[in-house]
């Protein structure tokens, strides 16, 4: 090189031109022995000893036939509707059942035959509650539970408020009774 170019030679001293060119600093790179570090261009996608996949392998002819077409992951094809307005799950799970109309009448009429109106409500929810549960299993739908749930809170609450008013009635008659017997004696 010549002092022409504006290159100066690297010396650790001072020469009449400026100071002395600097070393450029090289970083330690952590690497793996056998494993080459991939630089800025196309990343390495096989790993060594493989092939890229899509390439034959030396030695062995590519199948004659196409490979099967798949889809992306997490995507499906759209799917049919089934009765009822749901769609079958992914990976070919049943859609989801219907529930029964007069299952759900059960248990609202037994909670209702609970609390609001003792003996009607009770028995309108004993009655749709055997009528819900032959449809459940006719059908195929469900609400199997919430019939059963209408059984149990109807029969609880006709037998409740029966014993109410059986005791409401019978207890005067027993009081009048032994008052009359005491009184008598």
């Amino acid at each position: 090189m010549s002092e022409q170019d504006g290159a100066q030679p690297a010396s650790s001293t001072p020469g009449p031109a400026g100071p002395p060119a600097e070393a450029p600093v090289t970083y330690p790179v952590d690497t793996q022995p056998g494993y080459p570090q991939p630089g800025y261009g196309q990343p390495a996608y096989a790993q060594p000893g493989y092939p890229q996949p899509g390439y034959p392998q030396p030695g062995y002819p590519q199948p004659a036939y196409a490979q099967p077409a798949y889809a992306q992951p997490g995507y499906y094809a759209p799917a049919t509707y089934a009765a009822g307005g749901y769609s079958p799950g992914p990976y070919g799970y049943p859609a989801p059942t219907t529930t029964n109309g007069l299952a759900v009448a059960s248990l609202v009429l037994g909670l209702v035959g609970l609390f609001l109106i003792p003996i009607l409500a009770s028995i309108a929810a004993v009655i749709t509650g055997h009528i819900a549960r032959k449809q459940v299993r006719e059908r195929g739908e469900g609400g199997d539970g919430l019939a059963v749930g209408g059984l149990v809170t109807g029969y609880l609450g006709a037998v409740i408020w029966i014993g109410i008013l059986a005791f409401a009635v019978f207890l005067p008659l027993i009081l009048v009774a032994s008052s009359s017997a005491a009184s008598v004696g």
